[in-house]
């Protein structure tokens, strides 16, 4: 009784130890855990476990081997279903005219970049319990726990958020660390076409296979029999039926397919309906293993509707995944070589990023921002590490910041710097990774992303849009700028080089827009003087987009100098220029 008393008081210590993460000093993280949530949906999420703690919660067991018998531990977890994150965040697929979300896949990504794939089905049509998102994890210890090494593993620190497949036999899809859940819409090569006769004698086993086959008669292979209750969303339930059929894995298997988990298996029908299945869900569950390719329905072959062959699902709630008619049977890689993202975030304010940008703030793994880019968005960037600040690297704020350096020199040591820099993305993509440059306003518009694309090619990079300070510029105008003629839209270097076009706006009355002109605005003065008359309206507006901090100063061509000059702020400026400014009182 004594021994019994000591070892419940010692599992008493572990499990309260363990009740929460503890980290050693180097093992922190950098910053506290953040899921985000993105790719197809209409509500991108961001959660901390402080987040998913406030959600309603199940208790999962999980009693962790992998495939080739190693343990990992026996954890009790406090865990959210994964089918309610995704419908927080509100799956939605882009204009198709296949609305069912049946071949959608869900990419998981831990912090180490390694990622799973699950299907739709196996979220929405299982269990809640069985596909969750753990907020803590606790050790379930033996009495005589055995040898030191088990005691260890179960004393372990347990990555959070954690996701947890109670579905599959192995443990190989349980993620630790989890930052990223993106949902995606393969957008396959398939159409919709409800004319189609729903017939096959024969499919096809292609995409990321070995051996690609062509298979018409099922009869040598190896057949099973399952049991399924059908239920489908429009007529309810049909009654017991059994099938007897080929199991999918085997047949992968024959077409020479390995278990890859960032892999997926697309089923299709010749009117375009079609199915996702994770390489995970058929190779790692029992569940999985039981999925057919039938050839008879109640001791009956198929016949003429529907053809010979009928994908079965035999353990799920519904029949949705269940496909007549089989054509084509695709393996498809859901792996993504890395890419160099150039997201805009806009003028200012937090609230100006689109949803695009965050979503693909959501996916990239590092970034390169300036340091009031990361202090302002730190929300959205909480563990992911800056590289530099691409800001550093545009030629004129490197001159500013050695203005003595003759010409020559300083072009070879801004080369050298951002070789530098350079080496550091391209070792990132490498390694499958991707990274977020960004960049205030537009990059398109007068971005700092200029000097970077120089260096990749086009297919490794993504443009993420923005609102550029030309917008938000407009908007303290207060004013439709193109309703009343043109809005030609430079820099100071532009005019300089095409004063044809200066001479042509002014001549026409048409209002010009000028980026960075304010550092220069007196040298420039004299140009425009040439062409505009010194009454001109001039409107010089100040912090575009950035709230508390918006000016806008109406005056004329003759006076701007002097107000640009009383002006402190000469990098977060535009100038605007044009007889039509005048209109519904713009500019006095």
């Amino acid at each position: 009784m004594k021994n019994w008393n000591v070892w419940s008081v010692f599992t008493l210590l572990i499990a309260l130890l363990t009740a929460a993460p503890i980290w050693a000093a180097d093992d922190k993280p950098a910053a506290p855990a953040v899921l985000a949530i993105s790719g197809i949906v209409k509500n991108p999420q961001r959660l901390t476990l402080e987040d998913l703690g406030r959600l309603q919660t199940v208790t999962v067991q999980a009693n962790e081997v992998d495939r080739q018998g190693r343990f990992h531990g026996f954890f009790q977890h406090r865990a959210v279903p994964l089918k309610t994150l995704l419908d927080m965040a509100h799956i939605q697929k882009e204009a198709s005219d296949f609305a069912k979300p049946i071949d959608v896949a869900i990419r998981v990504r831990d912090r180490q970049g390694r990622q799973v794939v699950l299907s739709w089905g196996e979220v929405y049509y299982s269990n809640p319990a069985e596909v969750t998102i753990a907020l803590s994890a606790d050790p379930v210890i033996p009495r005589h726990p055995g040898d030191k090494t088990q005691l260890a593993t179960l004393q372990r620190r347990v990555g959070l958020p954690k996701l947890l497949l109670t579905g599959d036999f192995y443990t190989e899809r349980y993620l630790e660390d989890v930052v990223s859940i993106e949902v995606m819409d393969l957008h396959p090569d398939i159409r919709i076409d409800r004319s189609a006769r729903l017939y096959s004698d024969s499919f096809r086993i292609d995409g990321l296979v070995g051996k690609p086959l062509e298979l018409k008669d099922l009869s040598r292979h190896p057949q099973i029999e399952v049991h399924k209750k059908l239920f489908g969303g429009s007529h309810g339930f049909r009654g017991l039926h059994r099938y007897r059929g080929v199991p999918l894995v085997k047949l992968l298997e024959q077409a020479g397919v390995q278990p890859d988990l960032e892999k997926a298996v697309l089923v299709s029908a010749p009117d375009g309906y079609r199915a996702l299945f994770a390489m995970g869900e058929l190779f790692l569950s029992p569940e999985g293993r039981r999925i057919i390719v039938a050839t008879a329905k109640n001791g009956q072959s198929f016949k003429d509707f529907g053809g010979k062959f009928t994908m079965i699902v035999p353990d799920e709630l519904t029949e949705d995944r269940d496909i007549q008619a089989v054509v084509r049977i695709e393996v498809v890689d859901l792996r993504q070589p890395g890419k160099l993202y150039i997201i805009g975030v806009g003028p200012g304010d937090t609230d100006l990023i689109t949803l695009e940008a965050l979503s693909a703030l959501a996916r990239v793994d590092v970034m390169a921002a300036p340091a009031d880019i990361v202090k302002r968005f730190g929300h959205y960037l909480r563990g992911k590490e800056n590289l530099f600040d691409p800001l550093q690297f545009i030629r004129g704020v490197y001159r500013r910041q050695q203005p003595d350096l003759p010409e020559e020199q300083l072009d070879e040591m801004l080369a050298r710097l951002r070789a530098g820099e350079i080496k550091k993305l391209k070792e990132v993509l490498a390694d499958g990774r991707s990274i977020a440059f960004m960049d205030w306003g537009d990059p398109m518009i007068y971005g700092s992303s200029r000097w970077v694309r120089e260096y990749f090619n086009e297919d490794q990079i993504v443009t993420i849009p923005a609102m550029s300070s030309f917008n938000a510029a407009n908007a303290v105008i207060n004013r439709d700028i193109t309703g009343t003629g043109s809005i030609i839209i430079s820099g100071p270097e532009g005019l300089r080089q095409n004063e044809l076009l200066l001479q042509a706006a002014a001549a026409n009355g048409e209002t010009m827009a000028l980026f960075l002109a304010m550092w220069e605005f007196e040298k420039l003065v004299p140009l425009l003087q040439r062409y505009y008359d010194g009454q001109t309206p001039v409107a010089l507006v100040y912090s575009a987009g950035i709230a508390g901090s918006e000016k806008l100063v109406r005056t004329n061509l003759n006076q701007a100098a002097n107000q640009v000059r009383a002006e402190s702020e000469k990098t977060l400026g535009l100038v605007y220029i044009g007889p039509r400014l005048v209109a519904e009182g713009m500019v006095e």
